[in-house]
């Protein structure tokens, strides 16, 4: 699975980030399901630390 859609275009491979943003967005939607299931508690503040950096030949 390609990481980059510019991966092929340069003679060097590109460091790129990968945000992950699958495992973001199912940790919003896991929140979202339990406020909609009724808790009620205080907002909830998650930092989710989940980018990759993909080291190339360019960073």
């Amino acid at each position: 699975m390609l990481k980059c859609q510019v991966e092929g275009v340069s003679p060097l491979r590109l460091t790129t980030i990968d945000h992950q943003h699958y495992d973001v967005g199912y940790c919003a939607g896991e929140l979202l399901r339990r406020r909609l299931a009724g808790y009620a508690g205080a907002p909830e503040i998650h930092h989710a630390n989940t980018s990759e950096m993909i080291a190339g030949e360019t960073g």
